[in-house]
């Protein structure tokens, strides 16, 4: 999975178990990102998980090919299971269930460091994931942040004073 990215130096470093490796995009570098318009860089995010096909050129590796093949879906948090590693999110007119892979990056606020118990019934999420045998396994759980508080005003009408509320 992606750990690092620059897409103005074309640089991006990826993580295998233990090991992490850092690549720079070649000139002609072909970039597959599966579900998405925009095949660039800066179409790649922290945590996806990829496969980048390099040659190690002049003591830099010079990736030719990265590839993100993971499925998408965007919904809400209905039910999340520590103890079996799963969560339920749904759409306006589905919902659906998914095992968190061993590996499963959970991005909370931008940063990789996150867990499980950080996301809520109601959170917005994007998911990517793989269909292994009819099981939806997450690869990547990105939480949308959270809507900043709203201040708004209204005017009662018998005294015309304003009441403030704040919106969540």
């Amino acid at each position: 999975h992606i750990t690092a990215i620059d897409p103005a130096r074309r640089t991006l470093t990826v993580k295998k178990g233990v090991a992490s490796k850092a690549f720079v995009a070649g000139d002609n570098c072909e970039i597959v990102i599966r579900d998405e318009k925009d095949h660039s860089l800066a179409g790649l995010k922290i945590g996806h998980k990829v496969t980048v096909r390099y040659a190690a050129i002049e003591g830099s590796n010079c990736a030719h090919k990265i590839e993100q093949n993971s499925l998408t879906f965007a919904g809400t948090v209905e039910a999340i299971d520590a103890t079996t590693g799963t969560l339920r999110a749904k759409q306006i007119l589905s919902e659906r269930r998914f095992k968190l892979a061993k590996d499963c990056q959970l991005v909370i606020n931008g940063k990789l460091d996150g867990k499980l118990s950080d996301l809520r019934n109601g959170d917005k999420l994007s998911l990517h994931y793989e269909d292994v045998d009819g099981v939806l396994v997450a690869n990547r759980v990105e939480r949308e942040a959270p809507a900043a508080r709203t201040e708004t005003s209204r005017i009662n009408q018998p005294t015309g004073r304003a009441a403030y509320t704040s919106g969540n």
